[in-house]
């Protein structure tokens, strides 16, 4: 869990879910949002994450990478009914993620 992540030398950690809007920025670790790179772990497919997502990295000022690691495979992204992605998933989420967020293609 956190306490592993944050042993091994990770800045913070928290929940996806509770990682959005401005009280969120302002009371998390000081100094913490001033890192330009997120690491994003997630057992969920991307579909289910993606508002989370959105609002994780919307609020963050000055983000320069993150790297999205997702433990559901492409093949069983292609395999929910409910999910938008085929067996490209990743690539596909990316190309969504990029587009939402106004960068085009360059991330």
């Amino acid at each position: 869990g956190a306490r592993v992540l944050l042993e091994a030398g990770a800045s913070g950690a928290v929940a996806l879910e509770q990682a959005q809007g401005r009280d969120f920025w302002e009371s998390f670790r000081p100094g913490f949002g001033a890192r330009n790179s997120v690491c994003v772990l997630t057992t969920r497919p991307l579909n289910e994450t993606h508002r989370h997502l959105m609002a994780l990295l919307q609020g963050w000022k000055g983000l320069q990478r993150c790297a999205i690691l997702c433990s559901v495979s492409e093949e069983a992204h292609a395999a929910l009914g409910s999910n938008p992605f085929s067996c490209e998933a990743f690539t596909e989420y990316r190309r969504l993620l990029l587009e939402d967020l106004g960068c085009g293609d360059e991330g």
